[in-house]
């Protein structure tokens, strides 16, 4: 069984702007991202982690970073390119205010399984839940007994938990948002090669962090 600490990234300046922050674009953490992101380690400190994983993409990093600065004992980290965030094309980096709204903004928003990523540049809500379980597969069949901490991006993780929890396309952003800092808990079981994924805690946040997400 492996149990699983999933981070989503302190808060960006892209995000602060409300600034579609995907999988080409990337910010610095703002004052509140950076106490976010050492708070959250504050909370973690006495958890043990077998390893670690991230995404390639800076902000992710550096929230790493502040959380395992907290632990006295070092812990190995990999760079997953699949917990990179959605790739969301010509979008990336557009105030959000500004997109054009209309039927594929709708469908972006909510109804994932109508979305046509050809008409942006980017990638399918299917493409992203499918690399988005392969990173998760891949975590879990390294360290089948481990304590693995993953920090990655709201998107890509809101979409690919709910999928692996048998959650149809259709329906991977419904729910509650995954906020700044937040960390959920999921246990993994691997079962004739089979891995059963069930959420424990969705969207902690430690005391002292604000609720508000963007």
């Amino acid at each position: 069984m492996t149990k699983l600490f999933i981070v989503r990234h302190g808060e960006t300046e892209n995000n602060r702007l409300n600034l579609m922050n995907g999988g080409n674009v990337d910010s610095p953490l703002t004052d509140k991202g950076v106490a976010g992101a050492k708070n959250l380690g504050q909370f973690l400190k006495n958890q043990s982690f077998d390893h670690a994983y991230v995404s390639p993409q800076q902000r992710a990093q550096t929230t790493l970073d502040l959380i395992l600065q907290q632990h006295a004992q070092p812990v190995a980290t990999t760079i997953l390119e699949d917990l990179r965030e959605f790739n969301m094309g010509r979008w990336d980096g557009l105030p959000i205010a500004t997109l054009p709204q209309g039927q594929l903004l709708d469908n972006y928003l909510h109804h994932p399984e109508q979305y046509d990523a050809q008409l942006t540049g980017g990638e399918s809500y299917q493409h992203l839940v499918d690399r988005g379980q392969r990173a998760f597969d891949q975590i879990v069949q390294a360290y089948p007994q481990g304590r693995v901490l993953v920090v990655a991006h709201g998107v890509i993780l809101r979409a690919t938990l709910n999928y692996l929890q048998g959650t149809p396309l259709s329906k991977i952003r419904d729910g509650v948002s995954l906020v700044n800092c937040s960390v959920s808990e999921f246990t993994a079981s691997l079962n004739d090669q089979k891995i059963d994924y069930r959420c424990d805690h969705w969207n902690q946040l430690p005391p002292a962090v604000s609720q508000s997400a963007k």
